[in-house]
């Protein structure tokens, strides 16, 4: 199951609107995989191209979120982190071991509130994961395959 808050549900509603490219990853990812642990914030891997960055810009200008100019160049960049602070989410511009459109291409859309949320596929999941090579990481891993074999 998806568990996400009103908050979280309320921005991934705006990306939507605007039709933004993005994937649910990292913690929610692992919970909604069936490993509940605690996760501190959502975490959303974009489609880093300029159309996408444009719609992002326009969904942050609707929900009143202000970004600066370092903060935009930093959507074009590999590995930058962007928090939302104000949302406890967190954008992330690419993660280890698969690129977005691969990633998006086999992504899972799982309806919630009448939308379509797009999740990272399990497969994939874990490639990320291994390749991330954190400790967190491959303790997930290590749960996920456990619990999906039974």
């Amino acid at each position: 199951m998806l568990c996400l808050n009103a908050v979280e549900l309320y921005f991934i509603k705006d990306l939507l609107k605007h039709n933004v490219r993005f994937l649910i990853v990292g913690g929610h990812a692992v919970i909604y995989y069936g490993h509940v642990r605690v996760t501190k914030d959502l975490d959303l891997l974009i489609d880093t191209s300029s159309r996408n960055i444009h719609q992002l810009r326009l969904a942050f200008a609707a929900m009143g979120i202000e970004l600066d100019d370092k903060q935009v160049k930093r959507m074009g960049a590999p590995k930058a982190i962007i928090p939302i602070h104000s949302f406890r989410i967190e954008l992330l511009t690419s993660i280890d071991g698969i690129s977005f459109s691969e990633a998006y291409s086999k992504a899972l859309f799982l309806m919630k509130e009448g939308m379509k949320i797009p999740m990272i596929s399990f497969p994939h999941l874990l490639e990320s994961k291994r390749a991330a090579n954190r400790e967190r990481d491959l303790e997930d891993v290590k749960t996920l395959l456990e619990i999906n074999r039974a």
